[in-house]
Formats: structure tokens, C-alpha cells, sequence
């Protein structure tokens, strides 16, 4: 059986993408300002989000614990939402 425990959770937007790195704007949580500004590879985001990364871009990134039996591991989960959707919802 496996089962995950989130660690942590950032929430933020991309400022500029270049080469093999984007940086962001990121805060935790409601009262984490000011905002931390991370320089992440793009090796950890999935192929086809890879086409979100564009400055505007909102990202949710998450550190989770996984368990599985007698293995754990932590690992962060990437996410993008595209600035068009974003603007789409603001009508």
C-alpha cells in the first residue's frame, strides 16, 4: 500500500526561463512574504508541462513523503497552469 504526506507546498508565478532553468516567484502559504525567488531546472517538470513554462505562468510546487511499505521517499511535484487560463476565469 502506498500513501503520500505533503511536506510542503509553494505557490508562485515565472519570471524568466532560459536555457535549462526558469526562475520563479515563490511564497508558502498565506503569511510567507516576502516571496523567496527559486532558480529550478527544467529537468524537474514533465515533458508536457514543459511548454507552460513562460514568465506569467502561476506553479504550484510540493514536496511530498511517499511511503510504500518499508521504503520512503520525498519528492516535489511541479505544476503549471497557463497564463491564458488564468486571464479566462477573470471575466
Amino acid at each position: 500500500m502506498e500513501s503520500s504526506v505533503l511536506l510542503q507546498e509553494w505557490e508562485g508565478v515565472v519570471l524568466d526561463q532560459e536555457g535549462n532553468c526558469f526562475t520563479a516567484r515563490l511564497h508558502e502559504g498565506q503569511r510567507d512574504f516576502p516571496a523567496k525567488r527559486a532558480t529550478i531546472p527544467l529537468a524537474e517538470v514533465s515533458d508536457n508541462q514543459q511548454k507552460l513554462v513562460v514568465p506569467g505562468s502561476h506553479i504550484l510546487l510540493d514536496n511530498r513523503l511517499s511511503c510504500q511499505a518499508r521504503y520512503s521517499n520525498s519528492n516535489f511535484g511541479i505544476l503549471f497552469q497557463a497564463t491564458s487560463a488564468l486571464d479566462a476565469g477573470r471575466d
